[in-house]
């Protein structure tokens, strides 16, 4: 069996996002906006615990936007299809009931 090398895939640069929902605010390094929301609201559960509060979306901007409140150029993901993914169904369709 030979080795093979796998080359870094260009397309895929690392960048700082500032994700935010209910009144807190997390900068991570990510791949993507939706990666860097899944790891953020996952930090945000570990920091804040049983005080974390949580909008019906969640707001990710790239850092080199947020820090000139360029607000046009965020993304808004709807928190229930984050918390589906981290396998939080409970919580996804209280989310989806509130925002549907």
């Amino acid at each position: 069996m030979e080795n093979i090398a796998i080359m870094p895939n260009m397309n895929n640069k690392i960048k700082s996002y500032i994700v935010s929902s209910g009144g807190w605010e997390i900068e991570v390094d990510h791949s993507g906006s939706k990666g860097a929301v899944v790891s953020a609201v996952l930090m945000a559960f570990s920091k804040f615990q049983r005080k974390l509060t949580m909008s019906t979306v969640i707001m990710v901007n790239e850092k080199r936007f947020a820090e000139k409140d360029m607000v046009e150029k965020a993304e808004f993901i709807l928190t229930h299809e984050i918390m589906n993914q981290l396998g939080f169904t409970d919580i996804s369709n209280e989310f989806k009931k509130i925002t549907l």
